[in-house]
């Protein structure tokens, strides 16, 4: 009788125990369904909803109900990182968005000249008169209000305000180096005046910025292709995080996948491959072991030949 007794609480014991993992499971699942419904329905939602008296603006992560504004001739002129700018036909306002609607999060700039008004980024704006600095130092407003301006890079990251004196990265930090009427973005990792070329890399509000002493301004160029932001050429030499890569020359380079290639050597891994053909070399698709192939060979990821 005992055994049995033991054995029925044993028993007991394990239904419980595949009970609470079942719950658990179904907890995680709830939730996760929940999670995914929530996103699919963000996703629905409109960016720009104009109801009768009032405005939806809303993404994934922002969304709020604006009231103040004239709906019928509101128009958004900028949407990033939880501001917007938004003007009608009387005025401009700059929200602070949120998940939770708080209508005390608006500035309405005054005395706007809605024609020329233009947003710089969201804690800088202006028009022809008059800037509107939303900075915490309130750094921008003395500088010239006719030259002010934005020069930015197309990966969203790499953006610079400008005027007749002055060069900052953002609102943070200012480049005392860089003569502002021959500035110039060069792609998304790299910028230059009349006497330099620099390699940027950008932290948010902080940018880290390095000279390039073995190129020229005047020969610096982007190079063509997705995946060539962080390399530019002087048109002889590539140039891949400030550094210049030995041995490799401009004419016919490539990327290959990690790889790249120019017109007669190969590197996997920056490291010179002497046997590969460049020409016939590429990059593999869907082969657990091979990554890349020549005429001749097969290569792994680390450079590894396998012949065919």
């Amino acid at each position: 009788m005992p055994y049995k007794m033991n054995k029925l609480k044993s028993s007991i014991a394990k239904l419980a125990t595949w009970a609470k993992l079942w719950l658990a499971w179904l907890a995680l699942y709830g939730t996760l369904n929940g999670w995914k419904a929530e996103a699919q329905w963000y996703e629905k939602i409109p960016q720009f909803k104009k109801a009768p008296s009032w405005l939806y603006l809303g993404s994934w992560y922002h969304s709020s109900r604006i009231e103040n504004i004239d709906v019928k001739t509101a128009e958004v002129l900028y949407w990033e990182y939880g501001i917007a700018f938004i003007k009608d036909k009387d005025k401009v306002c700059r929200y602070e968005i949120s998940r939770k609607y708080n209508p005390n999060n608006v500035d309405t700039l005054e005395w706007v000249d809605t024609t020329t008004f233009k947003v710089l980024y969201d804690d800088l704006a202006c028009d022809k008169n008059k800037i509107y600095d939303f900075t915490p130092d309130k750094r921008f407003q003395s500088w010239d209000v006719k030259t002010i301006g934005k020069i930015d890079a197309s990966n969203g990251y790499m953006l610079f305000v400008v005027d007749k004196n002055n060069v900052f990265y953002r609102w943070r930090t200012k480049l005392e180096w860089a003569v502002p009427a021959s500035f110039k973005v060069i792609n998304g990792a790299y910028c230059k005046d009349e006497n330099n070329v620099r390699y940027v890399s950008c932290f948010w509000w902080w940018a880290d910025v390095k000279k390039l002493e073995w190129i020229k301004p005047k020969d610096a160029k982007a190079l063509p292709g997705e995946g060539n932001e962080r390399k530019i050429t002087d048109g002889k030499n590539i140039f891949d995080w400030w550094k210049k890569l030995e041995g490799v020359v401009a004419e016919g380079f490539k990327e290959v996948g990690d790889a790249y290639k120019d017109i007669d050597n190969v590197w996997i891994q920056s490291k010179k491959i002497e046997w590969a053909d460049a020409e016939s070399f590429k990059e593999v698709n869907g082969d657990p072991l091979y990554k890349y192939e020549d005429k001749n060979n097969y290569y792994d990821e680390q450079g590894k030949p396998y012949k065919k």
